[in-house]
């Protein structure tokens, strides 16, 4: 059966595809509104949970896959801490899914790690990593003190 689909951007109108592995949406906006008052909040969920396992898997011909992202954010933590030359401190303002890549390398997990500690790492959520002799480390996951007199500011996706 054809699945729905939206092209990129915010058009929510869905069109067809003949590829049972094809996403639903493009784009999260695109998923939004097409959920976007539609049914109960458990519906966008189901639907997350779902394009996110075939992610992971690989499946789908999303336009980056699982492996490529994680490898991006490899690369890119490699150059932080190469920068740093054994000393000083970085700042890096970055998404819950890039920290999730990390807290995953870190973790010694690949897929199946991401997926037990996603939704740890909500929007503006602060990781805390040294990096010394012993390697790289955690010190904090998904903090979010700072928005304690702002918490409206949070968001999970």
């Amino acid at each position: 059966m054809p699945s729905p689909r939206t092209s990129a951007g915010t058009n929510s109108t869905p069109t067809t595809s003949s590829a049972s592995t094809t996403p639903e949406h493009e784009t999260m906006t695109g998923a939004l509104a097409h959920f976007s008052g539609r049914g109960a909040p458990q519906d966008f969920e189901s639907f997350f949970d779902s394009a996110m396992d075939r992610w992971l898997s690989g499946e789908g011909g999303h336009v980056e896959s699982y492996a490529t992202f994680v490898e991006r954010v490899h690369v890119a933590l490699d150059a932080v801490l190469g920068s740093l030359d054994g000393q000083g401190t970085a700042v890096v303002v970055t998404s819950g899914g890039v920290q999730n890549a990390i807290a995953s390398r870190i973790l010694g997990g690949g897929p199946q790690t991401w997926r037990r500690i996603f939704g740890m790492f909500p929007n503006t959520g602060i990781m805390r990593l040294t990096h010394d002799k012993r390697g790289l480390r955690l010190r904090s996951l998904g903090e979010l003190s700072h928005l304690q007199a702002r918490p409206e500011l949070l968001s999970e996706r």
